[in-house]
Protein backbone atom coordinates (compact mmCIF):
# COMPACT_ATOMS: atom_id res chain seq x y z
CA UNK A 1 0.00 0.00 0.00
CA UNK A 2 2.95 2.39 0.28
CA UNK A 3 2.66 2.85 -3.50
CA UNK A 4 -0.58 4.81 -2.95
CA UNK A 5 1.08 7.63 -0.98
CA UNK A 6 4.01 7.78 -3.39
CA UNK A 7 1.69 7.86 -6.40
CA UNK A 8 -0.37 10.64 -4.82
CA UNK A 9 2.85 12.65 -4.67
CA UNK A 10 3.77 11.77 -8.26
CA UNK A 11 0.37 12.98 -9.49
CA UNK A 12 0.54 16.16 -7.37
CA UNK A 13 4.05 17.04 -8.55
CA UNK A 14 3.12 16.31 -12.17
CA UNK A 15 0.06 18.54 -11.99
CA UNK A 16 1.96 21.35 -10.23
CA UNK A 17 4.82 21.31 -12.73
CA UNK A 18 2.38 21.19 -15.65
CA UNK A 19 0.54 24.18 -14.19
CA UNK A 20 3.84 26.08 -13.83
CA UNK A 21 4.54 25.38 -17.51
CA UNK A 22 0.99 26.43 -18.42
CA UNK A 23 0.51 23.04 -20.06
CA UNK A 24 -2.83 21.66 -21.14
CA UNK A 25 -1.85 17.99 -20.83
CA UNK A 26 0.71 15.76 -19.14
CA UNK A 27 1.82 13.30 -21.84
CA UNK A 28 4.30 11.21 -19.89
CA UNK A 29 6.04 10.95 -16.56
CA UNK A 30 9.53 9.45 -16.52
CA UNK A 31 10.39 7.78 -13.23
CA UNK A 32 13.59 6.35 -11.76
CA UNK A 33 13.02 3.41 -9.41
CA UNK A 34 15.89 1.84 -7.49
CA UNK A 35 16.21 -1.93 -7.56
CA UNK A 36 15.99 -2.02 -3.74
CA UNK A 37 13.17 0.53 -3.38
CA UNK A 38 10.49 -2.10 -2.91
CA UNK A 39 8.07 -0.23 -5.18
CA UNK A 40 6.09 -2.19 -7.75
CA UNK A 41 5.73 -0.32 -11.06
CA UNK A 42 2.44 -2.09 -11.84
CA UNK A 43 0.93 -0.80 -8.57
CA UNK A 44 2.16 2.72 -9.22
CA UNK A 45 0.62 2.54 -12.70
CA UNK A 46 -2.71 1.31 -11.32
CA UNK A 47 -2.88 4.07 -8.70
CA UNK A 48 -1.72 6.70 -11.19
CA UNK A 49 -4.51 5.78 -13.59
CA UNK A 50 -7.09 6.10 -10.80
CA UNK A 51 -5.69 9.25 -9.18
CA UNK A 52 -5.14 11.15 -12.42
CA UNK A 53 -8.68 10.52 -13.68
CA UNK A 54 -10.42 13.80 -14.67
CA UNK A 55 -7.15 15.76 -14.53
CA UNK A 56 -4.76 16.93 -17.25
CA UNK A 57 -2.58 13.91 -16.35
CA UNK A 58 -5.29 11.39 -17.28
CA UNK A 59 -3.93 8.98 -19.88
CA UNK A 60 -0.30 10.00 -19.32
CA UNK A 61 2.26 7.28 -19.93
CA UNK A 62 4.46 6.27 -17.02
CA UNK A 63 7.96 5.26 -18.08
CA UNK A 64 9.97 3.35 -15.49
CA UNK A 65 13.77 3.28 -15.52
CA UNK A 66 15.55 1.00 -13.07
CA UNK A 67 18.42 2.37 -10.97
CA UNK A 68 20.99 -0.30 -10.12
CA UNK A 69 22.33 -0.94 -6.65
CA UNK A 70 25.65 0.76 -5.91
CA UNK A 71 27.64 0.24 -2.75
CA UNK A 72 30.57 2.01 -1.08
CA UNK A 73 33.02 -0.08 0.90
CA UNK A 74 33.29 1.11 4.50
CA UNK A 75 36.90 -0.07 4.61
CA UNK A 76 38.53 1.28 1.41
CA UNK A 77 35.68 3.53 0.06
CA UNK A 78 35.61 1.74 -3.32
CA UNK A 79 32.27 2.16 -5.13
CA UNK A 80 30.91 -0.95 -6.82
CA UNK A 81 27.83 -2.80 -8.03
CA UNK A 82 27.32 -6.00 -6.06
CA UNK A 83 27.06 -9.36 -7.71
CA UNK A 84 24.04 -11.54 -6.92
CA UNK A 85 24.27 -12.57 -3.24
CA UNK A 86 27.87 -11.26 -3.10
CA UNK A 87 28.17 -7.88 -1.46
CA UNK A 88 31.83 -7.99 -0.48
CA UNK A 89 34.16 -5.33 -1.83
CA UNK A 90 35.94 -6.42 -5.01
CA UNK A 91 38.98 -4.30 -4.04
CA UNK A 92 39.71 -5.19 -0.40
CA UNK A 93 37.23 -8.08 0.07
CA UNK A 94 35.68 -6.42 3.12
CA UNK A 95 32.09 -7.47 3.89
CA UNK A 96 31.01 -4.02 5.12
CA UNK A 97 29.42 -1.70 2.58
CA UNK A 98 26.85 1.07 2.61
CA UNK A 99 24.12 1.41 -0.01
CA UNK A 100 24.60 4.65 -1.96
CA UNK A 101 22.12 3.99 -4.78
CA UNK A 102 19.26 1.63 -5.51
CA UNK A 103 16.63 2.72 -2.98
CA UNK A 104 15.46 5.87 -4.75
CA UNK A 105 12.21 6.74 -6.47
CA UNK A 106 11.87 10.08 -8.20
CA UNK A 107 10.49 11.88 -11.23
CA UNK A 108 13.28 12.24 -13.79
CA UNK A 109 11.25 14.34 -16.21
CA UNK A 110 7.78 15.17 -17.49
CA UNK A 111 6.52 15.65 -21.01
CA UNK A 112 3.66 18.11 -21.35
CA UNK A 113 1.68 19.69 -24.16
Amino acid sequence: MHELAITENIVAISLNKAKEAQAKKVSSVNLIIGELSGFAPECIQLYFDALSRNTIAQGATLNFESAPVRLRCRNCTAVFQPQVNEWTCPECHSPGAEIIAGRELYIKSLEVE
